[in-house]
């Protein structure tokens, strides 16, 4: 698949900073979480607990599901389908212990794909976000690409074109029927 950050055009990048901006205008916002680990400098100290197998503090992701509440109490939904390796990364060990119940508990939607079902339904190896703030159509509709190193750091996020976001958010539809909800 193409690299995204090389060729958007400067005017369709968004900053690394402005990662959910959109939620609030929407009434929707679906993620196709695709890469086996992040590098989120400060999740380090969060995961390091995780590791030394402490109990998720009460507090973890507390601002991140105050936003989760406040949308949803809204009518709005946010959700994301992540695609899982077998076996899970150790990353991906630490969102179903601390990170998923958390954000389940606040009302996100949480949809698990195995990574081969990903790969047969065409799903990209790479994460967007979908932005809807009407019905059906194209209007209202926005996709985000987000570009990450190896390592899973965020590099940028691009703007999708029209064509290509209807077809993704047709995509991320067929793998939240073909994925398993999280339940905690």
């Amino acid at each position: 698949m193409r690299s995204r950050t090389s060729r958007a055009p400067a005017r369709d990048r968004i900053g690394v900073g402005r990662a959910v901006r959109p939620v609030p205008r929407c009434r929707s916002a679906w993620r196709l979480e695709a890469q086996p680990t992040y590098t989120v400098a400060s999740e380090r100290p969060k995961i390091d607990r995780w590791r030394a197998g402490e109990p998720r503090p009460t507090e973890h992701n507390a601002a991140w599901g105050d936003r989760i509440r406040a949308w949803t109490a809204e009518g709005k939904t946010i959700g994301r389908v992540r695609v899982e390796s077998e076996p899970l990364t150790e990353y991906q060990q630490y969102q179903h212990a601390w990170t998923f119940p958390a954000n389940s508990a606040a009302g996100e939607v949480l949809y698990l794909l195995e990574a081969a079902t990903a790969k047969e339904l065409g799903l990209p190896p790479q994460d967007f976000w979908v932005f809807e703030t009407d019905g059906d159509g194209s209007a209202g509709l926005s996709v985000v690409w987000l570009n990450f190193r190896p390592d899973g750091t965020i590099i940028d996020r691009v703007l999708a074109d029209p064509e290509e976001a209807v077809r993704l958010r047709e995509l991320l539809v067929v793998a939240r029927g073909r994925a398993r909800r999280f339940k905690t």
